[in-house]
């Protein structure tokens, strides 16, 4: 194993400070079976499966209740045994309608006996171990999915030539990758040689925080006869983690608007896809449950819990927060998603939930109270406080753009955030697709930085839709005249 002496990092970005409810280091709690779980039919960017069941049926845990042998998809399975109560529209967590499975548990949480298989894994064949990747569900992680022989992903696996590991977390709520390869070493590491026999015994490069001494040592000892994988230290600031950050990090590779990092022969995945890798080919367990973080300032007691796909959002709410107004987070902080319904699920791609107390927009005299007790980062304000409550953009009124630049220098992808979102705010489509609108990874870090509380990312993630709708329309047009 090769350890990189440099550490790597990337301009813009920023170190996100030390906020109220950050979920402790340890995986100690497993969330109770819920008593129903909704599960959505489409996994990651993929198509839609078909059910497999009926309203009415009796499923088990693990058993496959959708596929789609047509498309890029992966299967999907029953997290609790029970019947099926409906199988209809339910909304995402990214808000739009989706066709999923309804399953009231039995309580018994009855398993779907696989058949057994007798050879280790090191005896089995990289299409072999795609097989039973796929049919386990693990192939939906990461953007592009992980290419096997059974349409997974839109590329096959001999195009990759690099698997990425992502174990660093720059989100301060999410924590549960990090400790899931400390608590799970060996494990992740076997996931990792899954992962990559599949692919045909690829390069492997690991990310971890250059500041994890407990994680960096013993993975080196472990791994010190494998020349094909590479540990590289990382600066841990925000958006670090974002697999097209890290393609640029470690690779020198930037991804064009639109394009995922697949289209360039790499393949990411985080810790716990590792783990569900491992799971699923030497103990035959399907993806069905993940470890998330819970935290926030709503929460009573933040952690990291092992929890059950499919899991209304509501039940762990209501048991980690109760009586408290919330506003949920899917997915981190800044650039995660803010669900409005609660009885949206758990997913398998959920990383974590952030529980942040709800708050009244219409108090008066929000400038009033900025000074000290300013809720989220400018160079306006200094807080004085060790932890600063939760709220990732400034509250008040917009005002006029100060040409600060400070938006321009956090920006990642070395963008220009102002002139993007005034751009889409005079529907200047092609000065925005001239700009390069669509290399936007949505961090959210422009919003985040303005002192002069403008939404750059909201009015640039509108802008992004109607380029992406436009190119759409003209490659259509072209396509017909050809």
């Amino acid at each position: 194993m090769e350890q990189l002496k440099i550490k790597k990092s990337f301009r813009g970005g920023m170190k996100l400070p030390k906020f109220k409810g950050i979920p402790d280091a340890n995986i100690t709690d497993y969330f109770s079976l819920p008593a129903l779980v909704v599960i959505p039919l489409r996994r990651g960017t993929g198509a839609v499966n078909e059910p497999l069941v009926q309203v009415g049926d009796e499923v088990r845990t693990g058993q496959v209740i959708a596929c789609n042998n047509g498309e890029v998809a992966t299967p999907v399975h029953a997290s609790i045994s029970g019947k099926v109560v409906a199988i209809e529209k339910r909304l995402h967590p990214t808000q739009k309608p989706t066709l999923s499975v309804v399953i009231e548990g039995d309580g018994r949480d009855e398993w779907m006996k696989t058949a057994e298989e007798k050879r280790a894994w090191e005896d089995r064949t990289s299409e072999e171990i795609g097989k039973v990747l796929y049919e386990a569900g693990v192939t939906g992680g990461g953007k592009g999915g992980f290419p096997t022989a059974y349409r997974s992903s839109e590329v096959p696996p001999e195009q990759i030539h690099t698997l990425v590991i992502n174990a660093i977390e720059t989100d301060p709520y999410l924590v549960a990758n990090q400790q899931i390869v400390l608590d799970k070493q060996d494990e992740f590491l076997q996931g990792i040689r899954i992962l990559r026999r599949a692919l045909g015994d690829v390069v492997v490069l690991l990310g971890v925080d250059v500041k994890d001494q407990g994680l960096g040592k013993p993975l080196s000892e472990n791994a010190k006869d494998w020349p094909w994988l590479t540990l590289c230290p990382l600066r841990a600031k925000y958006p670090q983690g974002e697999e097209e950050i890290l393609l640029g990090t470690l690779l020198n590779i930037n991804l064009p608007g639109g394009k995922t990092p697949v289209d360039a022969g790499v393949v990411v995945q985080d810790a716990a896809q590792v783990l569900a890798a491992y799971e699923a080919v030497a103990l035959g367990k399907p993806f069905i449950e993940r470890t998330i973080s819970v935290g926030g300032d709503g929460v009573n007691s933040p952690r990291n819990l092992k929890v059950r796909v499919g899991t209304p959002i509501r039940a762990i709410a209501d048991e980690l927060a109760p009586n408290i107004p919330l506003r949920v987070a899917m997915n981190g902080l800044l650039k995660g998603v803010y669900v409005k319904n609660l009885e949206s699920p758990v997913l398998r791609e959920t990383a974590g939930l952030t529980l942040l107390t709800a708050y009244d927009d219409r108090t008066p005299f929000y400038f009033v109270r900025m000074g000290l007790n300013t809720f989220s980062y400018t160079r306006s304000f200094i807080s004085l406080l060790p932890e600063k409550p939760v709220e990732p953009r400034l509250r008040g009124e917009e005002r006029a753009c100060l040409s600060c630049g400070y938006c321009i220098d956090v920006c990642p992808v070395g963008l220009v955030p102002t002139y993007l979102a005034r751009y889409a705010e005079k529907k200047m489509w092609d000065e925005a697709q001239e700009l390069d609108i669509l290399a936007c990874i949505d961090c959210n870090l422009c919003s985040y930085v303005c002192p002069c509380k403008i939404s750059l990312a909201e009015q640039i993630k509108k802008g992004k839709r109607r380029v992406a709708k436009k190119l759409a329309k003209e490659e259509a047009a072209q396509a017909a005249v050809s």
